[in-house]
């Protein structure tokens, strides 16, 4: 989305990597965009040109939560550190010790990306990539009081951290990529932040389009 950011598309998702380079191979599509190595790419797909690509993400990690006490938290890592290399050598699980990536970059454009997401105010095949001059996001924090099904979407009622009543209407299946949950219950009293259009939240209730302007914990 960083490197789309500004242009205007239409979109089809879900596609696996290969699907996306036949799609370009064929005609079907313009530009394809996808996770991986460019080195690796190319060498998959010669007939095929990168335009751009991004910073390297970071690369992934076992992390111990620090909810662990310390005596929990020093025999995992010692059970980690301990198996053999059949488990965890290159050609398996392919970890061991080090220091912890740098994530601040990653985090940006994960904060950026979910801000900018605010700014689609419907999700049609065809996408204006931009927040416009006139737009201003808005981040808003407080508790879900109740949660309610309306059809397929859910109203969302919730008290903001400085004490104003919200009412949020967000797809049910939007909701759940953001929160997991048994029952719309089980949302009350949990932490929620908010992000949106700030002339969008003057109004009752607020229609969320995308289910990265939420955060719920758990």
């Amino acid at each position: 989305m960083s490197l789309l950011q500004g242009r205007r598309a239409r979109i089809s998702l879900n596609l696996s990597t290969a699907e996306i380079a036949e799609q370009v191979r064929s005609g079907s599509a313009d530009v394809g965009a996808m996770a991986g190595h460019p080195r690796r790419f190319s060498e998959l797909n010669p007939g095929l040109r990168i335009l751009a690509s991004s910073a390297p993400l970071p690369q992934s990690i076992v992390a111990l939560s620090p909810d662990l006490s310390d005596l929990d938290r020093d025999r995992l890592q010692r059970a980690l550190l301990s198996t053999p290399s059949s488990v965890r050598g290159a050609g398996a699980a392919n970890f061991g010790q080090g220091a912890p990536p740098d994530y601040r970059l990653f985090s940006r454009q994960v904060a950026e990306g979910k801000a900018f997401s605010a700014c689609l105010r419907d999700r049609a095949p065809l996408l204006t990539l931009h927040c416009s001059s006139s737009d201003h996001i808005s981040t808003v924090e407080g508790w879900i009081d109740a949660a309610q099904p309306d059809g397929d979407r859910v109203r969302l009622r919730l008290t903001t951290a400085d004490r104003r009543s919200l009412e949020l209407v967000i797809e049910r299946q939007l909701l759940e990529q953001s929160a997991v949950f048994q029952v719309l219950n089980e949302l009350r009293g949990r932490e929620i932040k908010v992000l949106a259009l700030k002339q969008l939240l003057a109004t009752q209730p607020v229609v969320l389009e995308t289910p990265h302007q939420l955060e719920i914990s758990p």
